[in-house]
């Protein structure tokens, strides 16, 4: 194996090793864009103020709507649950079509 082909896997896991490292203690890499290492502790500062209920009323209202619209969500997937358990009792499938077999 040529030398240069040692140093270029040598390097790939050294890059690896720091990539695992970063994601482990939660810190970006030095030469990633957008490692602001104030961002983590904004959005710590803002959870706090969500969950002590301090927050905005327009972010709490944001965040009514979004629960009101993941509920809704949830009771169409339920249906359609109940739409297909339905339709394979009968002996169909998922397009309508009776099962072969």
């Amino acid at each position: 194996m040529p030398w240069y082909a040692i140093v270029a896997i040598v390097a790939i896991v050294i890059f690896g090793a720091i990539t695992i490292l970063s994601m482990v203690t939660g810190k970006p890499l030095p030469w990633s864009q957008g490692g602001d290492p104030g961002e983590l502790e904004t959005l710590r500062r803002r959870l706090d103020a969500l969950e002590r209920g301090t927050a905005r009323p327009e972010l709490e209202q944001r965040i009514e709507r979004l629960e009101a619209r993941q509920d809704r969500r949830e009771a169409r997937d339920l249906e359609q649950d109940r739409w297909t358990r339905r339709a394979r009792e009968l002996g169909l499938d998922g397009d309508g079509e009776p099962t072969r077999g």
